[in-house]
């Protein structure tokens, strides 16, 4: 790929007509090469001309030059591996281009320029265990009712509750999970790379171990078993100031909306918060409505209140999350209310012809 004699790069312009066809991942190694000689000190004008018109020749050339360039912005602890191979590479190409005699043409591959570019292949090495080495973006996603577990790339585990969906993204230098909805439990590995959380329109960053965040459909809520967090709000075009971060220790939670405000810390319930995990909902005089919403979260049946004066009837008590048929029936045993199933995605839940009963519900 590198001409060491202005001659060769005459022959570009013909090759631009009808240029051929790479090999296999020569682009990407043709675009290393490239850039290691512009960075080399030893670039001329004739380089930087036979270097735009190689990029003209192929939309891809200046696709994967410019992949390598982020690369090299990007890079900390690997950077001056990388600058030494380019020195090396200099090196060789001074006692190349002096060589008496030496001439080269438009072949990529020949015998005369492989030793002015074999460190320049180190580095094509290491460009390519970089990019290839960058997992995917994943997606993750459970049904209503269904829970699961991952272990991720660094060692954290994520365990997504009903009805959740996040997308996992590890690189060199960063961890990022972005939940898109509903509730996962974070146990981060600790280590170098910040981990983050990306919820609506803020940011939980991990500074310990375990955690839990839950997306509903106007706030998030963060909570912290261990360790502790800082919560904070994602800069937009649309405010130039946002709410000061939280930081949450163990025992605490905070909660943030669209507003772009942030809750004070507070503390919170641990056994009913993170019950789920055991495959219970825990209530503590929690009104109807909010019990309901929470146990119609695990079901693809909805629940229905037809009275707006049930709403607020206090409940307490311990229920099996798949167990709904005996759910509801403890509703009507121990509430004024009567459940009917009109369909076999509708229940709805209204007043019985009786005097109000006392509301706790205690069922395991």
């Amino acid at each position: 790929m590198f001409v060491s004699s202005p001659e060769s790069y005459d022959h570009l312009s013909r090759m631009t007509e009808q240029p051929p066809t790479p090999p296999p991942d020569s682009v990407r190694e043709h675009a290393v090469h490239w850039f290691v000689r512009l960075h080399s000190g030893l670039a001329t004008d004739d380089d930087r001309r036979a270097f735009d018109a190689w990029l003209a020749i192929r939309q891809d050339h200046r696709r994967e030059f410019e992949q390598i360039s982020r690369m090299w912005t990007t890079l900390d602890d690997t950077q001056p591996l990388l600058e030494a191979e380019i020195a090396k590479a200099e090196d060789l190409w001074k006692r190349h281009d002096s060589a008496p005699g030496t001439t080269s043409t438009w072949s990529w591959w020949s015998v005369r320029q492989t030793a002015a570019v074999g460190a320049a292949l180190s580095l094509v090495l290491l460009t390519t265990w970089w990019w290839t080495g960058l997992p995917d973006t994943i997606r993750y996603e459970t049904a209503k009712g269904a829970q699961q577990q991952v272990r991720l790339a660094d060692g954290s585990t994520v365990l997504l509750n009903t009805d959740t969906q996040l997308t996992v993204q590890i690189s060199r230098s960063e961890r990022i999970i972005t939940l898109d909805r509903g509730e996962a439990w974070f146990t981060v590995e600790h280590e170098r790379r910040p981990f983050t959380v990306q919820a609506g329109n803020g940011s939980i960053r991990d500074i310990g171990t375990q955690f839990l965040v839950n997306k509903a459909a106007d706030a998030v809520n963060v909570s912290v078993w261990e360790g502790s967090v800082e919560v904070g709000i994602r800069p937009t075009g649309e405010s130039s100031s946002a709410a000061a971060p939280v930081i949450l220790q163990a025992g605490q939670q905070t909660s943030y909306g669209t507003d772009g405000s942030i809750a004070h810390a507070s503390a919170f319930d641990r056994d009913s918060l993170g019950s789920w995990r055991e495959g219970t909902l825990i209530f503590r005089s929690q009104a109807l409505e909010r019990v309901l919403a929470e146990v119609a979260r695990y079901r693809s049946e909805e629940i229905r209140l037809l009275h707006p004066a049930l709403a607020s009837i206090p409940v307490s008590g311990v229920f099996h999350i798949r167990d709904l048929d005996r759910f509801i029936q403890t509703l009507q045993d121990s509430l004024p209310v009567r459940a009917h199933r009109v369909h076999g995605t509708l229940i709805v839940i209204e007043p019985a012809p009786v005097s109000s009963n006392p509301s706790v519900l205690s069922h395991r």
